[in-house]
């Protein structure tokens, strides 16, 4: 059952963090399965999983002895959860209580012709409670020998006492499991399936298909063959065949739970709202002292990529989608006093808020409020998906403390734990959807002294004109924008683009749809609004530019580096095809939150290009900004692979065929 992660583990313990991370995925299904197991508890479960991952990331290079990886790594994860138990006194809940997605690993094939409910919840019942009944370590050692098919000498490594205490051990607990489904009014014979029942209640999906009655070891006198015959002594099923016996339990178990327990978690396109609590984070210099915070960076919770951390408190988190998870984003946040022992929050501090209409930043004190151009940093959100948040992670120098765990039906983030701050410890956030209203995001500030208005002309307009120019090598590139700010002015000042690359390329986006025209083929090829915006500011959104750039890099897979000194930041995106390197770099002004510049880097093929905005007079400047209109007949229709065209332009502009700059992701 235990999966080869030889070449992985080799990979990882030379310093190749790619690995380490796909070494973390693939083996925490496994952990969390057996710890599950053991304890009953999901959210005891997630805490010992996280626990072990982070083990597993600081101490892998102590593991002198690559063959035994998996013993290792079962022991730091039995460790924890000893450890666990006797800090904290805990004792495993009912089974029943376990969230329902534990479950849709099920089978779910032999569900459909079952409906006979009191049956189900009778027979369900039965099953759960037998293993209820045993010992935390009982189920521990059942699951090594029975699930992950461990020897005995494994077993007594994992437990640190003698091989034969370990046979001794296994026998006793399959001996009580035998015991207690007689209890329940099944057969002595019905030990396998239970078995297969409970493991692929308590597996990932990944896992739970492994689950098999040939995979489920029972020596020692009762073979698979021997034991499949499940014999319901209350009468409530008879079955013809040992297959449909085993397979029935499952289904039957899957199909009660299933009618019985709601899903907590909505799917991901229907999210609307996240409710969280995070720990803020403060950086330290190398003396351990404090880095003073920049006067004009009081709305942002924590700019820092670099350790060592301090602890500023937890920051209580309100996102709201008013167009569903991946558009715009409305912020509110509260700053708490935080007891570095008990992680409870006290006295409020410092709030913000993003309603769409502008940022507003409440300073407790002096007692006022700000309003001003830059939005909450926000690298990470919880709708995003694994592979998003791994890769973002991937290019962060924080990845080794912060583990997230997920819902495994939808997919959502469900809770992380953060161990960057080694004072106080590991801290847990949880995450709630759809539980927010409209009237959480109104203004909800103390009696204040009074409000400054800190937003420069464009911003306190709420949306601007742009003008790019620039080149790559000896093509000209040059064109005209329109940018709202907010939300609220993306309603009424929709955005739109209008580029010339060259004497080739035109490229058209617009609220009814973008277009890109290569006027010397004579094709048009049309795609999704706001398509030629992915690797330019989006401000929106309600997402600042800085970390809108690393988000949209992380969504095509493209490697990035970032840097901030004082109010200026760059972010750069580096691809390598072949032999050959490209590399885009961005220029980012912090105080007012736009991109001044990118640079363009192909081998020895050099680029730039401008962006001036236009900040007053708006009005006398109008007519030079027109908004362009989509042709009206095209070639083709389809919605892209992936759409970081400037990546894609340097990338196609090696062979001379810039025509085709949708970057295909690699």
């Amino acid at each position: 059952m235990k999966e080869d992660v030889s070449g992985l583990i080799k990979s990882a313990i030379a310093g190749d963090q790619q690995s380490m991370n796909d070494l973390v995925q693939r083996v925490q299904p496994r952990i969390r399965a057996y710890i599950l197991r053991s304890t009953l508890n999901e959210d005891l479960t997630e805490d010992i999983v996280q626990e072990t991952m982070l083990q597993l990331l600081s101490s892998l290079k102590t593991l002198t002895n690559t063959s035994r990886f998996w013993p290792w790594l079962y022991r730091i994860a039995n460790n924890k959860k000893i450890s666990h138990f006797r800090k904290a006194n805990r004792h495993p809940v009912h089974f029943s209580s376990i969230q329902e997605h534990l479950l849709e690993s099920a089978m779910h094939d032999e569900c459909d012709e079952i409906s006979d409910g009191p049956a189900l919840k009778e027979l369900h019942g039965m099953i759960l409670k037998t293993m209820e009944k045993l010992t935390h370590s009982e189920r521990s050692i059942l699951s090594l020998r029975c699930f992950e098919n461990m020897p005995y000498n494994e077993i007594a490594e994992i437990n640190g006492y003698a091989q034969t205490t370990a046979r001794v051990q296994f026998l006793r607990a399959r001996k009580k499991l035998k015991s207690n489904l007689v209890k329940q009014g099944l057969s002595r014979k019905a030990v396998l399936p239970a078995l297969v029942l409970f493991g692929k209640f308590t597996a990932d999906e990944a896992v739970a298909g492994t689950v098999t009655a040939s995979s489920v070891s029972l020596t020692g006198g009762m073979t698979a063959t021997q034991t499949v015959i499940a014999t319901v002594k209350v009468g409530l099923v008879k079955y013809v065949t040992a297959t449909a016996a085993a397979a029935t339990i499952t289904a039957l178990g899957h199909t009660a739970w299933v009618q019985t327990h709601p899903h907590p978690y909505p799917p991901r396109d229907t999210v609307q709202s996240v409710h969280y609590t995070v720990q803020g984070i403060g950086l330290l210099d190398e003396s351990d002292e404090k880095v003073a915070a920049r006067p004009n960076n009081r709305s942002r919770k924590g700019d820092v990529d670099d350790g060592p951390y301090y602890s500023k408190g937890a920051y209580e988190q309100y996102l709201h989608f008013p167009e569903g998870p991946d558009g715009p984003v409305l912020v509110r946040m509260q700053r708490w006093e935080l007891d570095p022992r008990t992680h409870q929050n006290t006295g409020k501090l410092c709030s913000w808020l993003q309603n769409g209409k502008a940022h507003y930043y409440f300073f407790a004190g002096p007692n006022r409020i700000y309003i001003t151009n830059d939005p909450v940093g926000m690298l990470v959100l919880p709708t995003d998906s694994p592979e998003m948040v791994d890769f973002l992670l991937a290019h962060s120098s924080y990845q080794d403390n912060v583990l997230y765990s997920r819902d495994r039906k939808t997919g959502l983030i469900k809770n992380r734990k953060d161990r960057r701050v080694q004072t106080v410890g590991s801290y847990k956030t949880e995450y709630a959807y759809n539980s927010l209203t409209e009237g959480d995001f109104e203004p909800f500030w103390p009696e204040v002294k009074g409000t400054v208005d800190e937003r420069d002309a464009m911003h306190y307009r709420g949306w601007t004109y742009v003008t790019i120019e620039g080149n790559l090598g000896e093509m000209t590139i040059q064109g005209q924008a329109r940018i709202p700010f907010s939300y609220a002015a993306w309603k009424e000042h929709k955005p739109w683009l209008d580029i010339t690359i060259g004497d080739k390329l035109h490229l058209i986006d617009t609220a009814d749809g973008a277009c890109l025209i290569d006027e010397s083929a004579g094709t048009q090829t049309t795609y999704p609004a706001e398509t030629f915006f992915t690797g330019l500011g989006r401000p929106w959104i309600g997402i600042r530019a800085y970390d809108t750039l690393r988000r949209d890099a992380a969504r095509e897979r493209i490697p990035f580096k970032n840097e901030r000194k004082d109010e200026t930041a760059t972010v750069s995106l580096t691809r390598q095809v072949g032999k050959s390197q490209y590399e885009v770099k961005y220029t980012i002004d912090m105080l007012t939150d736009i991109i001044t510049q990118i640079d363009l880097t192909n081998g020895d093929t050099q680029g730039q290009l401008t962006l001036t905005y236009v900040q007053d007079n708006i009005e006398a400047v109008a007519s030079h900004y027109q908004q362009p209109s989509l042709p009206m007949t095209t070639v083709s229709v389809k919605s892209p692979q992936t759409s970081h065209w400037l990546m894609g332009l340097l990338k196609n502009s090696d062979e001379q065929s810039v025509s085709n700059i949708m970057l295909t992701r690699r």
